[in-house]
């Protein structure tokens, strides 16, 4: 009995909280409170600088194909980019992937490349200006099955992409294609090194493009087939 009396109090507490916190989705706040009751509290975080510090200590992970964020060129724009071939050598060893590896190595090679571009409305949809829309390129590989495991690989704002010149959107594409078969060095179809393994022995893995899902149709001044 005690311990039902003590519920409403609980659930006051939790309700101040929330209050007291800006906006959290629920499912974020319960995974944060169960976080925090299974693991010891993070002695940094009260600052957004700490918060800043722990995003460029985990992106700045280094890979046989560099750093997992990387920087590619639109136009007169720097994009910060997550890197497809340094972010697959760095989650192939991830025990969370070892299902999507194990059921793309019983199939045959190459493998095949899914990209996708899709518009993000990050503010309000009743906004009178929706000066917060941005571009999203996220990819995935097609053996991985129907599971949900897409990875993103750039984001730029709408404005942004409208303002480059010619083409923006389709520069960013591009640009993006070029991530996986760049002019020059390591590409996709000559193989990447990924971790599959259980001893650690690392094993090369050629993937081609299999669907690229366009959000508008592309300019004639595309230089992709």
């Amino acid at each position: 009995m005690a311990a039902e009396d003590d519920r409403p109090a609980k659930l006051r507490r939790l309700s101040r909280l929330r209050a007291e916190l800006p906006f959290t989705h629920c499912n974020a706040m319960a995974q944060f409170l169960a976080s925090v009751k299974r693991d010891e509290i993070p002695e940094l975080g009260s600052r957004r600088q700490d918060i800043r510090d722990a995003r460029e200590l985990m992106v700045g992970e280094n890979t046989p194909y560099g750093k997992l964020h990387q920087n590619m060129i639109v136009g007169q724009h720097t994009v910060e980019i997550c890197s497809p071939a340094a972010m697959l050598r760095y989650c192939s060893a991830l025990p969370a992937t070892q299902p999507l590896w194990q059921r793309a190595l019983e199939l045959p090679r190459p493998w095949h490349i899914i990209i996708y571009g899709d518009e993000i409305g990050a503010g309000s949809a009743l906004a009178h200006v929706q000066n917060r829309k941005s571009w999203g390129i996220y990819w995935t590989i097609a053996e991985f099955g129907p599971q949900d495991a897409w990875f993103q690989l750039a984001t730029m704002r709408a404005k942004t992409a409208n303002d480059i010149q010619p083409h923006g959107l389709t520069m960013l594409l591009d640009a993006s294609l070029a991530q996986f078969w760049p002019d020059q060095g390591r590409n996709f179809s000559a193989g990447i090194s990924l971790r599959l393994r259980p001893d650690g022995a690392t094993e090369l893995i050629q993937m081609d493009l299999g669907i690229y899902i366009e959000p508008l149709q592309r300019s004639p001044h595309s230089t992709q087939d």
